[in-house]
């Protein structure tokens, strides 16, 4: 998270923002969000959210290509993650 997040009062970020069900985001003793009162993960909403590399058919314009992975396709995992067995070098 970026410090200015909690610094300029978590700048309107909630839970739901930062990739979370729901939940209370507080800021933490280090003047950076805390999402230890945050619910669940959106992993699933098919929306890459803050956090996630990927969501469903949401690669967020990645690419095995720009992942430094050679060509081939480029998929995501069920965990929000990319799965790069598609990739070839």
């Amino acid at each position: 998270m970026p410090l200015w997040l909690a610094t300029a009062g978590l700048a309107g970020a909630d839970c739901a923002s930062l990739g979370f069900i729901g939940g209370k985001l507080t800021c933490g003793p280090d003047c950076r969000p805390d999402t230890s009162r945050c619910l669940g993960s959106a992993c699933g909403n098919g929306h890459a959210d803050p956090g996630e590399d990927c969501d469903a058919s949401d690669l967020a314009d990645a690419t095995c290509v720009s992942l430094g992975l050679g060509a081939g396709t480029l998929a995501c995992a069920s965990d929000c993650t990319f799965n790069t067995v598609g990739c070839t070098p």
